[in-house]
């Protein structure tokens, strides 16, 4: 009697090569399906063996390049992909593992790695998603660097939401007004500023304000603020200035007084010699008016 055994082992055998074949094709379609940087490694020694287009594209090459490299190499930090491992080994899956990877000409980005140890033909490999985050950790950076500088800022800061409240307040700015605001409407503590201004800056251009303090004046300068979607208001006080202004003008008044009322010729210039004021002593002397000589040349009475 014939055996039927042998047929039917080999006909399993082929069944199964033919079902991990489709399989095999099933996850490369998926992986070059997805938008999303997907990339197969070995783990023995981190080659390369499959990637779809947009991982290659982070590294900067196309994928027939791509294929066959080490991952080790892509790694800014060798020792990142030793704690990523670890990390594998430990908890058997790594997710939103925040990694600083560079492309082949050196130029870093950073990327959100997720992984997952498997088996595939009976290989041990790796299947990870990376996506490129290194426009969100520029704007992580400049937050940080936006915080530091509101609350190391020795002049006063506010951070005003769309609503005119206070969100937050630099120590300068807790100083100047004796409490902390958060909480409170801007418009409350700076009566020059309201409702109004508040949405004209959030289409518009910045907007400046003088405002006094007991006996100060300070000039706020208030300016929308895109990443955090808020306004943020920064205070300088300017009372010096405002009396040097207040000094100056009083002198040019008393000036003009006495100019006005002389009999002699009193003319003023700027530095390129332009007439700037011109008294009635002048007018009686060299016949012209003020009308006729302001803002012309010395030159011309010569």
């Amino acid at each position: 009697m014939r055996s039927t055994k042998a047929p039917r082992v080999k006909s399993k055998v082929l069944s199964t090569k033919k079902n991990l074949h489709r399989e095999d094709e099933l996850l490369h379609a998926i992986v070059d399906a997805s938008p999303i940087p997907l990339i197969i490694t070995r783990v023995s020694d981190g080659t390369i063996l499959y990637a779809n287009k947009p991982v290659a594209l982070l590294a900067g090459l196309t994928v027939k390049k791509f294929v066959g490299r080490k991952s080790p190499d892509f790694y800014s930090d060798p020792t990142d992909r030793k704690i990523v491992l670890e990390k594998l080994k430990r908890n058997g899956v790594v997710r939103n593992h925040e990694v600083r990877l560079k492309k082949t000409d050196g130029t870093p980005f950073w990327a959100e790695l997720s992984i997952v140890q498997t088996e595939i033909g009976g290989e041990s490999v790796i299947i990870g998603a990376l996506p490129d985050i290194s426009e969100r950790k520029s704007a992580e950076e400049a937050l940080k660097q936006q915080a530091a500088f509101v609350h190391n800022n020795p002049a006063p800061v506010l951070q005003v939401g769309f609503d005119g409240n206070v969100i937050g307040l630099n120590l300068a700015a807790r100083e100047l007004f004796k409490r902390d605001l958060t909480g409170e409407s801007v418009c409350k503590c700076l009566s020059e500023f309201d409702e109004i201004k508040i949405n004209n800056i959030r289409i518009a251009k910045p907007f400046q304000f003088e405002q006094i303090i007991e006996d100060k004046v300070f000039l706020f300068t208030a300016k929308k603020d895109e990443p955090t979607n808020s306004l943020y208001i920064f205070g300088s006080d300017i009372t010096e200035r405002k009396r040097a202004e207040q000094a100056l003008q009083k002198s040019e008044r008393k000036f003009r007084s006495v100019a006005e009322s002389a009999n002699d010729a009193i003319i003023s210039s700027d530095s390129s010699g332009n007439i700037l004021s011109w008294n009635k002593g002048a007018q009686k002397i060299f016949g012209y008016k003020s009308e006729e000589v302001l803002g012309k040349s010395l030159s011309h009475l010569m």
